[in-house]
Order: structure tokens, then C-alpha cells, then sequence
């Protein structure tokens, strides 16, 4: 076991190491780390807490203050920050773009619009519209993608 430990400790030291080494690289990853948060919050089953996003930068931004003195930690910080900040950023962004909603389930619906594009797909088509009305609903858009 002692030796396990003794391995894996100089393991981290030389990524530490290495790690230290490219420091002048350390902002050329920050986008590609906030694109690694964008890809986890799409990549959610479910649409989380309105607040997740909020929480992660506010933890994050606490564990970079506290890492503040150790170099290759204070890496590691920043890209959980920066993740943290992706995913904030798309969580905010989806919420204020939001579609319309409906209120009830709706089992067959007659849609009006005017068909823009068909996509041929393995699993069927997608039709691109435009004009779509729902008649006796609210819902009236401009264009509209449907499966």
C-alpha cells in the first residue's frame, strides 16, 4: 500500500509539474473549458435548478480564492470555474430564449403553417415551417421545426 501511495504521489507531482510548465498556455484552455460546461448542461437529461449554474460559479470562485497560492491547484480551479461559467452561460441563455409553452397535453392538434424545408432523417422527417398557428391555442411563430 505504501508504495501505491508513494507512486501516485509522484504521479501528481510531475503532472503538477507539468502543469506549471505550460502556464503560459493556461488561457488558450479557458474557452475550451467553458465549452466542456456548455456540453455538460446540454448533455443533462432534465432541466436542472434554476440556480445550479449560480451555485457552481459561486463554489468555484470560492475554491479558486482559496487555491490562490498553490499553482498547479489554482490551474485545476480556474477550469472548474471556467466550466462552471459555460454552464451558467447556457443555462442562463436557454432560459431567456425560451419558447412558448402549452399549458396541457395535447393528443392530435391540427397545426397550420406553411412547410419551409424537408429533412430527410434515419428515423423519419422534419419539416421546417413557417406561419405555424395552433387554432385554439396562443401559440402563433414564426417558424417552427417539428419531428
Amino acid at each position: 500500500m505504501g508504495r501505491s501511495i508513494e507512486f501516485l504521489r509522484r504521479a501528481l507531482r510531475v503532472l503538477s509539474d507539468r502543469l506549471i510548465e505550460e502556464r503560459d498556455r493556461w488561457a488558450l484552455w479557458v474557452p475550451v473549458a467553458m465549452g466542456v460546461g456548455v456540453a455538460v448542461y446540454f448533455d443533462l437529461p432534465a432541466e436542472p435548478s434554476a440556480v445550479l449554474g449560480l451555485a457552481l460559479v459561486t463554489g468555484s470562485a470560492a475554491l479558486l480564492a482559496v487555491l490562490r497560492r498553490a499553482t498547479a491547484a489554482r490551474a485545476v480551479a480556474l477550469a472548474l470555474f471556467a466550466m462552471a461559467a459555460g454552464f451558467a452561460a447556457a443555462q442562463l441563455r436557454t432560459a431567456t430564449v425560451a419558447a412558448p409553452v402549452l399549458n396541457q397535453k395535447l393528443d392530435s392538434v391540427r397545426i397550420e403553417g406553411r412547410v419551409r424545408d424537408v429533412e430527410f432523417l434515419p428515423g423519419g422527417r422534419r419539416l421546417r415551417l413557417s406561419e405555424v398557428v395552433i387554432p385554439g391555442s396562443a401559440i402563433r411563430r414564426p417558424n417552427c421545426a417539428c419531428a
